[in-house]
């Protein structure tokens, strides 16, 4: 019984490991995609001139 609890706890906390590593790939790849639609924009008005 005790080795099914200790298993599920790992699940657990294994979830929420890759549930936490999923949020900040996301958040960093919403930084580079701004990053790079605002260097996009920067350049095309810099064109413009």
């Amino acid at each position: 019984m005790e080795q099914g609890e200790g298993r599920a706890a790992k699940q657990l906390h294994s979830h929420r490991v890759t549930e936490t590593d999923t949020d900040r790939r996301s958040h960093i790849t919403c930084m580079f995609t701004h990053m790079h639609t605002h260097t996009r924009t920067l350049t095309h008005r810099h064109t413009q001139k």
